[in-house]
């Protein structure tokens, strides 16, 4: 289980795996974010972006 923290909403997210965005077909970019899935991308396991938001690794 890996924990995530969003500082200044102060809460947490855990997640056995990294999700990231999944586009149906005929759904561009631009669309992406209003789409149902969660985009996760960890930066140097210390940044996490999820609906462009900014969340921690928990050490």
């Amino acid at each position: 289980m890996i924990e995530f923290f969003h500082q200044e909403k102060n809460k947490s997210i855990h997640t056995d795996i990294m999700l990231k965005p999944i586009l149906k077909k005929n759904e561009d970019k631009k669309n992406l974010c209003n789409q149902s899935a969660v985009e996760m991308v960890v930066m140097n396991r210390q940044i996490v972006l999820v609906y462009n938001e900014k969340y921690r690794l928990v050490h």
